[in-house]
């Protein structure tokens, strides 16, 4: 698989989440009160732009009638939109690890690979788990009777366990209204977090939080990339 294939796909994830919140975080610091007429807005959107769906859509044309869409600004507004956007390029940012994570196990060989996300991410723990294990006996049996002094392993798992936590904290939000159900909880367990979260209490996601699990797939998907089906039989 083209080496550059999975910067470029993150890149075009990152482009557009960074558009989103610069329109959005503009739209706050212009205090606009009262509402906005959307139907302008997306009628001059629609005269630039010309529709290549390849084929002809069972649904007609509608016009849109002026101030027939509206966007109301009260206080509170932009940060609620803030919130939103979050939420979906969440949702978005787990949909681009599961494509790209199922393309990548198939062009590698592996077979029998789970279909949903959660599973995925915690068969691609198990097997950088094993890969470290196997890395460091023959770190050992290398060494001898020769002190072996701590060292750090060249694969790290905690891209895989940042990964597991990324799609519990996806689910809850998506289907949960962001309240921690057991189901998530046994997830995100899976993911050796020794602090779980209660029953019933809400997910607070930040920026700065989307920004640390973008990462965490980058790097999950680049080490996925250097697995084989023969790196951990022993």
């Amino acid at each position: 698989m083209d080496e550059t294939f999975i910067p470029l796909r993150l890149k075009a994830w990152s482009q557009t989440a960074y558009g989103l919140l610069i329109a959005i975080q503009k739209l706050k610091r212009s205090k606009p009160n009262g509402d906005i007429n959307v139907s302008e807005i997306i009628e001059s959107i629609m005269n630039g732009q010309e529709s290549r769906i390849g084929f002809k859509s069972a649904i007609k044309t509608k016009h849109i009638k002026r101030k027939s869409i509206t966007y109301s600004i009260k206080d509170g507004a932009a940060q609620k939109l803030f919130e939103d956007a979050v939420r979906l390029l969440v949702a978005d940012l787990v949909v681009l690890f599961d494509d790209l994570s199922s393309e990548i196990l198939a062009a590698n060989g592996f077979l029998n690979v789970p279909n949903d996300p959660g599973s995925k991410a915690t068969f691609l723990l198990a097997r950088l788990k094993e890969k470290v294990e196997k890395e460091e006996t023959i770190i050992r049996l290398k060494a001898k009777n020769e002190h072996i002094a701590k060292k750090e392993t060249a694969l790290k798992v905690w891209s895989a366990i940042g990964m597991i936590e990324l799609i519990a904290i996806r689910n809850i939000i998506v289907h949960n209204k962001g309240v921690w159900n057991e189901t998530a909880i046994n997830l995100l367990a899976k993911s050796g977090v020794v602090t779980l979260p209660n029953i019933g209490s809400c997910v607070q996601f930040t920026m700065s939080d989307l920004l640390m699990y973008r990462r965490a797939v980058r790097t999950l998907l680049n080490k996925a990339m250097s697995l084989r089906p023969g790196d951990c039989d022993t």
